[in-house]
């Protein structure tokens, strides 16, 4: 089944929480729980509740505490709602009943920009696997996965006698609150949902609410994500609204920023404050994971090339961007740790 091909291909982050799904004797789970490394957590559903037995005393042997076993029923995976970064089911989506609410229960365990990787055998005769007449097509389990509101990011075909299906969960409503109903409120208000139906953006959602306030001085994350109004492009407002989501992402996990900034004093013992920094030590720390964020989800969403046009027309965290753009230890401190976007 090219195990380790598989979790290369789905690339679950450190740290990630996962969720392996008819997981057996832990076999691809136990990999699941090496790729996300001890800050992340794997856990191994199953309805045998031998097999979650077995994972448990593997687990104790070969010392890996971030591999949970987890005793599912037939139409409950059992999982912390709200929570998955990946959920992997291999072989088992064509035994599940009632697949479509199922993928709809999925739907509600996942964290924002949370997928849903399906591996299942290919249809016709195979020397492997149950007879054609159990098996699902490609074009079965997407139609069932769509219905539930998922929507299909990647098909892989590398395996001999399976396919893998990633969906990416269903899109989540924005509530954009405007805070007089000016005219420039509600251009800045047009502008974000150009910018939501151009762009695939639920990977980088992790707050719902967004306000506009032309009397905010500049924009900010919390307590609700607020902009101030029209920006001079698309992009522009693109990156500023990416730019405050991001703000909520590295606030998810307080131990792992914690440890990412302590690198980055060491890395530079002195930083400045101010038009250059941000507005004090600690912040301008901490905006060299934002911004290093910001820079790698706007290449994705617009290219490289334009991402690093719209960055360097920034007048503000000049001394930041200038590390982001062009010093490679600091993307060096946000892998080490972890801090990649989703």
């Amino acid at each position: 089944q090219l195990p380790e091909r598989v979790v290369e291909a789905l690339a679950p982050a450190a740290g990630a929480t996962v969720a392996d799904i008819g997981s057996g004797t832990g076999y691809f789970a136990r990999r699941f729980a090496d790729a996300v490394g001890p800050e992340g957590t794997v856990y191994a559903a199953d309805v045998e509740p031998r097999m979650a037995q077995y994972v448990r005393r593997r687990a104790d042997e070969d010392g890996q505490r971030n591999l949970v076993p987890v005793l599912a029923s037939f139409d409950d995976p059992r999982l912390p709602n709200g929570e998955l970064d990946l959920v992997f089911i291999c072989n088992t989506w064509h035994h599940i009943q009632d697949r479509v609410d199922y993928a709809r229960r999925l739907a509600a365990d996942l964290a924002v920009g949370g997928r849903v990787a399906i591996v299942d055998l290919l249809p016709g005769e195979l020397p492997v696997g149950p007879p054609p007449e159990h098996k699902l097509s490609v074009e079965e389990v997407t139609a069932e996965l769509r219905q539930a509101g998922f929507r299909l990011a990647a098909k892989h075909d590398f395996l001999p006698y399976q396919y893998v299906l990633v969906f990416t969960a269903p899109a989540r409503s924005i509530e954009i609150q405007l805070a007089s109903g000016s005219e420039n409120e509600r251009r800045a208000r047009e502008q974000l949902e150009r910018n939501l139906q151009a762009h695939a953006l639920e990977p980088w959602l992790f707050t719902r609410k967004v306000r506009i306030d032309e009397t905010e001085r500049i924009p900010h994350s919390h307590p609700v994500l607020t902009l101030t109004g029209p920006e001079d492009g698309d992009a522009v407002q693109l990156a500023v609204f990416v730019h405050e989501q991001l703000h909520w992402y590295v606030m998810r996990d307080q131990k792992r920023l914690g440890k990412t900034i302590a690198a980055f004093r060491e890395l530079f013992p002195d930083v400045p404050s101010g038009r250059a920094g941000a507005r004090d030590e600690q912040s301008t720390y901490l905006h060299l994971v934002v911004c290093d964020l910001e820079l790698q989800a706007m290449t994705r969403l617009v290219g490289e090339e334009r991402a690093r046009a719209v960055i360097e027309g920034w007048e503000h965290y000049t001394w930041i961007y200038d590390q982001v753009l062009g010093n490679p230890e600091v993307r060096k401190v946000n892998e080490r740790f972890g801090m990649l976007v989703p």
